[in-house]
Formats: structure tokens, C-alpha cells, sequence
């Protein structure tokens, strides 16, 4: 599955998020020191959020700096997973019939990792969220009935009319989930790249990130940040280039997960190959020994640099 700037699922970027900041305006500044205390709502970070789309906007704050912030911010940790947000959001709904018109979407949305397959992952990820401004741009194009912000912001004005303590305990839900939407909005916007929340919904997955970017016309990168149960942090650095040849660096936080992908790095590159991948380079890396560049780009300029003509699988533990 290709995602490029220039397919129909073009993140909003910014040659192109006009919309967008018409949408976002508010001030700046007071309460980016707020932000670092984690001592916030799900609406205090929307709001939060907006003034920093605005800051992008007018050049207030530089794309670079606001990037490294949100890499090194723990505030989203208290919004909760969002597999488990939405969940929660869909058990409460069940004694609501007057939602359930918008309950639906939002079951559909969160599928099962089982049942995903390229196609639908494809969708899921066109119907994230992230997408939605672009979307309007092109409205004539677009089916909204499916995408997942769209349908917060529905569920959240229907709740902003009720009082009752269950339908303020979901609008808190709503919230945590629009701002988690719009952090990957914002991280596309700072880092000029497609930043994604992983669209489904797996029992060993705590939570989870995909941001894509593509270099030139032939060349892509995709990094995977994982959090699993089991297994710790799993970071996964994709760079395909040559229409089918990739290169893939694995950071691993845990010994036996190590030893698991060790064990399994010929099965991956057989499944790699079934879809007519060639595995180039394959590195299995320590994630605490190991220190890696910030930006995406250069990452992967430097690995294209140093391993693109070598064919070997190199495993540093």
C-alpha cells in the first residue's frame, strides 16, 4: 500500500491546509507552559492544540521546534489509548438510543486486526480523521458518513446539550479523542509528513503511530512506533524505493522480543516477498543503545546512503 503526497489521502500539509487554518484560530503562548504540566482535559488540549496550528500558521513558533516538542511531551499519554477510548465510548452509548446513529460509524471504524487486509487498512486509515479538512476541500469527491472525526465532531455537539452525568462522561471521551485526532494532524504539519494513529483495534496493542512521507517520486519512508503488552516499545523504520525493494530497521526495547524477531526474520522476508517486497536490508537494533536521529527524513537519507548497495541481514543486539 503506497500513501503519497500526491494520492487522494494527502495529509494536510502546508501547501494545502488553508481550510484548516481558517477553521483553527485562537492565540498562543499563556498556555504552552500549561501543556507540560499534564494537568489537562481533553478540551484544554484541543484548545492547546488549535493555538499551536494557529502558531504554525504565522510562523510564531518554527515547524522543527514544535515537531521535537510533541516528541517529547507526555501530556497525550493522559488522553488515554485509543482503542480504549473508543471502547469505553461505545459501551457507554449502548444505553443511549438517541446516539445510536452514531454509534455505529465509530464500531465500524475500530476493526479488529484480524480482519484487516490491505484494502480495508487503506480505507481506515483514509477515514482516520486525519484527513477530514483535505476532505473538505474536495467535498464533492468525498462520503463523510465513514470518517472518524467527522463523527466526533457530530457525537460531540449532540452531547453539549445534555447535562446528565453519563453524557458529560462521554463528551471527556469525545474530547480525548478529537485531541488525539488533531495531535496527528499537528505532527503532519510539523514534520511536512502523513502521521497517523494505527486504525484498528488488537489485544496486544497498547498504542501506536504511523508517519509516512514520501521523498521523491520513487522513494518512500514509513516509521511504526508500537507499544505492546508483552513486548515493550517496537519502533519500525521502512524505506522503500525502486518501486519493490525495502530497507528495515527494527528497534527493539525487549530481549525476548529481540530474540523472537531473530528467530522470525527469514518468515518475514518469505512474507515479504509473497507481496512481491524485496527485503534489501533487514537491521534488528537495541532501542535503548542505540540513539536515532529525530528527523524521519534524514534517518532514512542516511541508511539509503550507507546500506542501498548492500544485501544483507545485520542484526545488532
Amino acid at each position: 500500500m503506497l500513501i503519497s503526497n500526491q494520492s487522494n489521502l494527502n495529509i494536510i500539509l502546508s501547501n494545502n491546509q488553508t481550510l484548516l487554518n481558517k477553521i483553527l484560530d485562537s492565540s498562543l503562548d499563556s498556555e504552552l507552559k500549561s501543556l507540560l504540566t499534564n494537568q489537562n482535559s481533553g478540551a484544554d488540549v484541543l484548545k492547546i492544540i488549535k493555538e499551536l496550528f494557529l502558531a504554525l500558521k504565522d510562523g510564531s513558533k518554527s515547524a522543527t521546534n514544535l515537531e521535537n516538542l510533541l516528541k517529547n511531551l507526555n501530556f497525550s499519554k493522559e488522553l488515554g489509548t485509543l482503542s480504549s477510548n473508543i471502547s469505553t465510548l461505545l459501551q457507554n452509548l449502548q444505553s443511549d438510543e438517541s446516539l445510536s446513529n452514531l454509534k455505529t460509524p465509530l464500531e465500524n471504524f475500530l476493526k479488529n486486526f484480524q480482519n484487516i487486509d490491505d484494502l480495508n487498512l487503506k480505507e481506515q486509515i483514509k477515514n482516520s480523521g486525519v484527513f477530514l479538512e483535505n476532505k473538505l476541500l474536495n467535498s464533492s469527491k468525498y462520503n463523510f458518513d465513514d470518517d472518524f472525526k467527522a463523527n466526533l465532531l457530530k457525537l460531540q455537539e449532540a452531547l453539549t446539550t445534555k447535562s446528565d452525568a453519563k453524557s458529560i462522561e462521554n463528551l471527556k471521551i469525545v474530547n480525548n479523542l478529537l485531541a488525539q485526532v488533531e495531535l496527528n494532524q499537528l505532527g503532519s504539519l510539523a514534520s511536512n509528513s502523513n502521521f497517523v494513529f494505527i486504525p484498528f483495534f488488537w489485544d496486544m496493542l497498547e498504542d501506536g503511530f504511523i508517519q509516512m512521507k514520501q521523498k521523491e517520486e520513487e522513494k518512500f519512508f514509513c516509521q511504526i512506533n508500537l507499544n505492546l503488552k508483552d513486548f515493550g516499545k517496537v519502533d519500525l523504520m521502512l524505506f522503500l524505493y525502486d518501486k519493490n525493494k525495502l530497507d528495515l530497521t527494527i528497534y527493539a526495547q525487549r530481549e525476548h522480543f529481540k530474540v523472537v524477531i531473530k528467530e522470525n526474520l527469514q518468515t518475514l522476508k518469505k512474507a515479504l516477498n509473497s507481496v512481491d517486497l524485496i527485503a534489501v536490508n533487514v537491521k534488528l537494533l537495541d532501542m535503548k543503545d542505540d540513539k536515532k536521529e529525530d528527523n524521519l527524513e534524514q534517518k532514512y537519507q542516511n541508511f539509503y546512503e550507507q546500506n542501498i548497495f548492500s544485501n544483507r541481514i545485520d542484526i545488532k543486539a
